[in-house]
């Protein structure tokens, strides 16, 4: 047989081939496109249809165990969860432990942690504050359970027997324990020990009980000390004579304002006070004060009342 005839076979062989994949593809469904080169040399392409549809199942067979992952996911995620035989979330026995250790009450553990204006908190635990009241040799007394819990100011702090002395909201001070107190937490103001103070009883703002004693008091004393003076033309009015500040900063703030005495950081230190009058403007209805450490000031004659014969003061500290 010839080289030639030999050819012309093959070919025709391929050409069977070819028609019998395209009868099996089906038109639409051919996707795969193989090449053969005839031993003529032309070149011919056929397509598989089979070829489409084994990819088809091989992305059915891969969708399907994707499907199954998620599912499996998902239940193990249920089981995470909810947990197993019937018991607690978790979750919420995490949260729960939490809350828990958020209470556990942190001691300082050295001086090195403690600067002077830092806001503390003395522990709650009265026997632990006992012992370290005795270890640091302050006096111990039945008074002492009172500071259990109570926040304040640091002031100064004794590094011979570590201790802190405390202010008080009230600007009362007191020697403690350093070792004895801890962090105030964030945003805690300064209490004062044997009132119901806020952190404790959310019902009440910090001071409140002490804050609205102090009112009471305000209004009792208000009754006592007489009426304000009405204007500095009160014949009444001398050189030599005491005269006693409101002790209502609402109304000096305002009779300031009234009689443009200017700015003034701290009015509240005059609250009260007593001042011997040594000059009086009736152009502005002020009056010249001297206090008791012969410093002076003008104050409005509107804010002030009679002395009735009360000894001169300092603004600022007691005797009021």
């Amino acid at each position: 047989m010839s080289a030639e005839r030999c050819v012309n076979i093959i070919d025709g062989l391929l050409n069977i081939l070819d028609e019998a994949d395209k009868r099996e593809g089906g038109g639409d469904e051919q996707h795969t496109t193989h090449t053969h080169t005839h031993a003529s040399g032309k070149t011919c392409s056929h397509d598989h249809g089979h070829g489409h549809s084994q990819e088809h199942d091989h992305k059915q067979h891969k969708q399907h165990g994707h499907e199954q992952h998620e599912h499996e996911h998902e239940h193990g995620h249920e089981q995470h969860a909810h947990g197993g035989g019937g018991g607690a979330c978790p979750k919420s026995a995490a949260k729960a432990k939490t809350e828990e250790a958020s209470k556990v009450f942190v001691y300082f553990q050295s001086l090195d942690e403690i600067d002077e204006g830092l806001v503390v908190q003395i522990t709650p635990d009265a026997e632990t504050l006992r012992t370290k009241w005795k270890q640091a040799g302050l006096v111990d007394n039945d008074e002492v359970v009172a500071f259990c819990s109570e926040i304040g100011k640091v002031t100064e702090i004794e590094t011979s027997d570590d201790t802190l002395q405390i202010q008080w909201e009230n600007y009362d001070t007191c020697w403690v324990p350093a070792f004895a107190c801890g962090r105030a937490p964030s945003g805690a103001k300064p209490t004062i020990p044997g009132t119901n103070n806020s952190w404790l009883d959310e019902s009440k703002a910090v001071g409140a009980e002490y804050a609205e004693e102090l009112k009471r008091d305000a209004e009792e004393q208000a009754q006592e000390d007489g009426p304000l003076l009405v204007s500095a033309e009160d014949p009444a009015l001398k050189e030599g004579q005491t005269l006693r500040v409101t002790r209502d900063l609402t109304v000096l703030e305002e009779k300031w304002q009234y009689c443009e005495l200017g700015a003034h950081d701290n009015l509240s230190e005059y609250l009260g006070e007593v001042g011997t009058i040594q000059e009086i403007a009736e152009d502005d209805d002020t009056v010249n004060l001297r206090w008791d450490n012969n410093q002076t000031a003008w104050i409005p004659i509107q804010a002030c009342m009679d002395g009735k014969g009360a000894k001169p003061t300092v603004p600022g500290l007691a005797g009021k």
